[in-house]
């Protein structure tokens, strides 16, 4: 009797060793195998150096144009951005003296006249409100020495006030006769003789303060005559009413030429 035949399983089949000595998984893409503990790495050939060399050139020379190029964007935001604001000042300037943005070649440019227009802008002002305040000083000096003249006028003058007038330290031929000595003499002068008085009047700033000096060193030698008011008694005005007598008596205090009248009427009873 035949021995009963067992079957015996197939033994797996080896890899087929690939081209070069890879295995097929190899070959499928799997990674290379490390290299044994203990091995130093394969060294590069010089042409491997040099490729890494240019690429980490490349790289770097990429980085700096990006980063040129992110630093001229932003100068250039920032440029229109105060182009914006400086443009925004002008539309709420009505200072048509201001240099102009469009006059001009560049931003940079502009904002140094600009600058150059405000300080000098701001020291014309300075010495404008300077100059302001010694003319008031001025003004308020004359006019409380004027008044002391007027009060020696009306000593020496009887019609000083109906003669002269208001004088105020507001022209340069008023100023100039406010400050001679003889200044009170000087305007009784003018007020007498009107065609002189209207000559000086038309001459410029400087030839009126030469003409009033002019008489102020004419009339010291030779000051003017006073009028000699009549001795015949004033003529009788008769009377309108209570009303006006009552105003005819009163002192005015509105009226500085008003009063000076009032009070030579008191004085020399005419």
């Amino acid at each position: 009797m035949e021995a009963a035949a067992t079957e015996t399983p197939a033994a797996p089949a080896a890899p087929i060793p690939a081209e070069g000595g890879a295995t097929a998984p190899e070959v499928a893409g799997s990674a290379p195998a490390p290299a044994p503990e203990g091995q130093k790495p394969e060294a590069q050939t010089p042409e491997q150096q040099q490729a890494k060399a240019e690429k980490s050139r490349r790289d770097r020379k990429i980085d700096r144009l990006y980063r040129e190029r992110a630093e001229e964007k932003a100068r250039a935001d920032l440029l229109s951005k105060q182009l914006d604001e400086y443009r925004q000042r002008e539309q709420k300037s009505a200072d048509p003296g201001a240099p102009r943005l469009e006059n001009f070649k560049d931003i940079e440019e502009y904002a140094s006249a600009k600058a150059k227009y405000e300080s000098d802008k701001a020291l014309k002002a300075h010495t404008d409100r300077q100059q302001s305040e010694t003319l008031k000083q001025t003004q308020t000096r004359l006019t409380e020495s004027w008044s002391e003249k007027v009060e020696a006028a009306d000593e020496k003058y009887e019609d000083f006030a109906e003669v002269v007038g208001d004088i105020t330290p507001t022209t340069p031929w008023a100023i100039a006769l406010m400050e001679a000595d003889n200044g009170h003499d000087i305007a009784y002068y003018l007020g007498q003789h009107m065609d002189e008085a209207k000559a000086i009047h038309q001459m410029s700033p400087l030839g009126q303060v030469r003409a009033i000096g002019r008489l102020e060193a004419k009339l010291a030698a030779t000051p003017p005559k006073a009028v000699t008011p009549s001795k015949a008694p004033a003529p009788i005005t008769p009377l309108k009413g209570t009303e006006d007598a009552a105003n005819a008596s009163a002192e005015p205090k509105d009226n500085y030429k008003d009063w000076l009248r009032w009070r030579q009427r008191q004085v020399h009873k005419r």
